[in-house]
């Protein structure tokens, strides 16, 4: 999050060295989440997405669903990073079918992935209330980068569905909240998202 790139990615090699030592496990898998999640602040989502693959068939394979839903909301937002919005909305309705109701990571994490993926499809209302509900979920939590997540996805919809207000809106509540959180990468991301709503 401190936009160390370098030395993210190198600690990132030495994590996954040693889950490796450890077998097929929970701590394996929760390694390549981990991981997943800085070479995808670094700007690697390819290499983010195959750690979450890796991740995501280790915890298949022992029958683990609950840490599975995050893993797989997270490689819906790698989708889109990488451009596959129809693969990312079938990745996200899959994490919502295992999900536990009490997983309010899962429970916005896929909702904002479908929200993006819907709106692209045209599917502007139901993308909207998605995204909706993402915030309203995330919001109560103390989890900043999360509650800005949710705040740029809806951004993003509702940027895609021509209401620039509102997009601009919420892209300037998630980069609050990225900076009250110290997250650098998300902070820019954010920034540009309101500066192409102001200027185009």
């Amino acid at each position: 999050m401190d936009a160390q790139a370098e030395a993210a990615r190198a600690t990132v090699g030495r994590a996954l060295a040693l889950a490796s030592d450890m077998g097929e496990n929970r701590v394996a898998a929760l390694a390549r989440e981990f991981a997943a999640i800085a070479l995808s602040l670094t700007g690697d989502p390819a290499g983010a997405e195959q750690q979450l693959f890796q991740g995501i068939r280790i915890l298949e394979r022992q029958g683990e669903s609950g840490m599975r839903s995050n893993l797989i909301a997270d490689l819906a937002h790698v989708l889109h990073q990488l451009d596959r919005p129809s693969e990312a909305l079938q990745v996200a309705l899959s994490s919502r079918a295992i999900a536990a109701r009490d997983d309010l990571f899962a429970q916005v994490r896929w909702r904002g992935a479908a929200a993006r993926s819907l709106a692209l499809q045209g599917e502007v209302a139901e993308a909207g209330r998605l995204a909706a509900e993402a915030v309203e979920i995330a919001t109560p939590t103390d989890v900043l980068s999360m509650r800005a997540d949710a705040h740029l996805d809806q951004a993003a919809v509702a940027a895609t569905a021509g209401h620039r207000d509102q997009a601009r809106q919420a892209a300037e509540a998630a980069l609050v909240l990225y900076r009250a959180k110290g997250n650098r990468p998300g902070a820019a991301r954010a920034e540009a998202a309101a500066y192409r709503l102001v200027t185009s």
